[in-house]
């Protein structure tokens, strides 16, 4: 009985091998696959999850390049309107330095600019995807901020990121997503100041952080008196006192009264007054108060001293001088940048324009050339157009800026599709080897279902044979 039973065993156990084989063959017909679980082939099973991911991390990948892509394809769009703006502006200051137009032209050219000077805030302001595209690493406020007075545009100040905004493009790889506009709309090489006035001021020894054109005012401080005499400054002597440098005297003649200052006429004074009006030869003006004046007989001789005053703001606030300062720091509180001067120079009162070589940002030198058309500070004709003919280096620094830039974003945008065309190739290799491991050779597998067949319907034929034998079997 024990013989029957192991017959039994063992055909029972060979039909459920081949059964599971057979169903194995035929789900893998089915499904087209060759490896449909882990324990079909633990090897290529644990390779083909390795691709999986491989070409999952890759779908990653590439999702985050067409967004660099489409962020980089905007920013070179926009770039190239605010390009073409800066060359039709160029052509304006090239024309109207010439002086062959008229005030009224001048006038209108400087409304274009003002219109020109909107779009390109608005472009520089543009978003793509909800993410603004010169914010850099802040992509979710606005770079740019306008300040305006009687509703135009009189200053700009970047108030975005100063680092770009990357992406992760490959293992190992990012790429920059949004660009900082500090550094595509502003130059960033600074050279020596250049001072273009008649006041005598000139660049003193230290940095400047001032950017840009900067208007230096030159104006009278202070005028003190020695002696000890009761001599002072006049009531007119803040606003009307001209003496800027040298050595000064004024002669006191209490006898004849009479005050002279330095070498020029002499002039009456009468006892109490606060504001007398005193020209020495060289035509420098100081006004006197005689009002506490102690000499009473005989003529005394003091020293006059002043000091000046000089501003970034038009004269709002101001630092003062003795003209002995080689390295005097003038500070602009509007945007703190500092402008260091050489004192010692300076002749005359009044407006000194100033050039700030590589550090002009294109919306500020937008609105230095519109208001030198409008002629705002009532320059002379032939001061207007000489600082027109500055400005002409000056939009040229900042196109040659924008074109760098331009070029940059250019380089990215192929580096870009470069980096897509090998994730593809990535994606295409890993794709086709996961294939080659996992999909079922149907041809082989027809076959192998089969023999499997065969060899199930053998095993059931002979099963039947060996079952069904009886004790007259053998005695046949």
């Amino acid at each position: 009985m024990s013989g029957w039973g192991t017959i039994y065993n063992s055909t029972s156990y060979s039909l459920r091998m081949q059964s599971e084989t057979l169903a194995r063959l035929q789900e893998q017909a089915s499904t087209g696959s060759r490896v449909i679980r882990a324990s079909d082939d633990p090897t290529d099973a644990r390779r083909i999850l390795s691709l999986s991911a491989q070409m999952e991390s890759v779908d990653s990948y590439l999702n985050n390049i067409n967004s660099v892509d489409t962020t980089l394809s905007e920013t070179d769009s926009q770039l190239q309107k605010i390009s073409n703006a800066v060359t039709q502006v160029q052509g304006y200051i090239t024309q109207a330095a010439t002086g062959t137009l008229s005030e009224a032209q001048r006038q209108g050219i400087a409304e274009a600019i003002n219109q020109t000077l909107e779009m390109v805030l608005g472009l520089a302001n543009f978003t793509s995807m909800g993410r603004y595209l010169f914010g850099g690493s802040d992509m979710s406020n606005q770079p740019y901020s306008a300040t305006r007075t009687d509703g135009q545009i009189t200053s700009v100040t970047y108030r975005g990121g100063s680092e770009e905004m990357s992406v992760p493009v490959a293992p190992g790889v990012n790429m920059p997503a949004a660009m900082v506009g500090d550094r595509i709309f502003r130059t960033d090489e600074r050279k020596t100041p250049v001072f273009l006035g008649n006041t005598g001021a000139q660049a003193g020894s230290g940095t400047a952080s001032a950017q840009g054109d900067a208007w230096l005012t030159v104006s009278h401080g202070t005028t003190s008196y020695g002696g000890d005499i009761g001599l002072s400054a006049g009531d007119s002597s803040a606003d009307g006192d001209t003496l800027i440098s040298g050595s000064h005297t004024l002669t006191v003649d209490a006898d004849s009264h009479t005050l002279r200052l330095d070498d020029g006429q002499a002039v009456t004074y009468e006892n109490g007054a606060t504001d007398v009006r005193l020209t020495n030869a060289a035509g420098q003006v100081v006004y006197a108060n005689v009002s506490g004046l102690t000499l009473t007989s005989g003529q005394q001789t003091v020293d006059v001293t002043a000091t000046v005053k000089f501003s970034l703001d038009d004269g709002a606030t101001s630092v003062e001088s003795d003209l002995t300062d080689s390295n005097l720091a003038v500070t602009d509180p509007r945007t703190g940048g500092i402008l260091y001067v050489d004192t010692r120079g300076v002749e005359k009162f009044g407006t000194e324009p100033v050039r700030l070589p590589g550090t002009y940002d294109l919306f500020g030198t937008l609105i230095t050339v519109r208001d030198l058309m409008n002629n705002d500070r009532n320059l002379s004709l032939s001061d207007q157009l000489r600082l027109l003919n500055e400005a002409v280096g000056s939009m040229d620094e900042v196109a040659a800026t924008l074109t760098q830039q331009m070029v940059v974003v250019g380089g990215r945008m192929q580096a870009t599709e470069n980096l897509r065309n090998s994730m593809e190739d990535i994606k295409s290799a890993a794709k086709g080897e996961a294939s080659t491991l996992q999909d079922a050779d149907l041809v082989e597998l027809a076959l192998q279902i089969a023999r499997s067949q065969n060899m199930y319907e053998m095993t059931l034929q002979s099963a039947a044979k060996l079952l069904n034998l009886s004790l007259l079997d053998f005695l046949e």
